[in-house]
């Protein structure tokens, strides 16, 4: 059964891998995506002092934070990602979801257009931080 109440952000997480066998990012402290629409402008000198626009490109983005883990018990280690993602410029499979797979979810393929490693302060968390543009329509699953 869906969630009925407001969902808590530690339930909702991206899961990244080939798709149909994605795992979710261990230790994640953040996560979000952002999908827009840019509109494309007509305006012309008929339109009387009003702007008027028509459909454009949609775009989809998302980013992800976690502890970096020296064993690295994730299912996509930094090797990986930089290997697959920033190497040979492959794609993952993304999805953005709650543990409860009756929830709302956004899926599509993602090329990583970032990676990055912070050991800020003194006795702190090391942390990484990913950023990724998806490529091609996002799926919304509602089941």
């Amino acid at each position: 059964m869906a969630t009925t109440t407001i969902v808590n952000t530690s339930n909702m997480a991206f899961y990244l891998g080939a798709d149909g066998s994605e795992t979710k990012i261990s230790n994640s402290t953040d996560a979000s995506i952002s999908i827009t629409h840019a509109p494309r402008e007509t305006t012309s000198k008929d339109s009387a002092g009003w702007r008027y626009l028509l459909e454009g490109l949609r775009s989809a983005s998302g980013s992800a934070s976690f502890f970096f883990v020296g064993s690295e018990g994730s299912a996509y280690t930094l090797h990986d990602f930089y290997t697959q993602c920033i190497t040979n410029r492959q794609t993952i499979h993304a999805i953005f979801k709650t543990d409860d797979a009756a929830d709302l979810s956004f899926e599509g393929d993602v090329y990583l257009s970032s990676v990055e490693i912070s050991s800020g302060g003194v006795e702190d968390n090391v942390t990484v931080s990913i950023s990724f543009d998806f490529t091609g329509p996002i799926e919304v699953v509602n089941t």
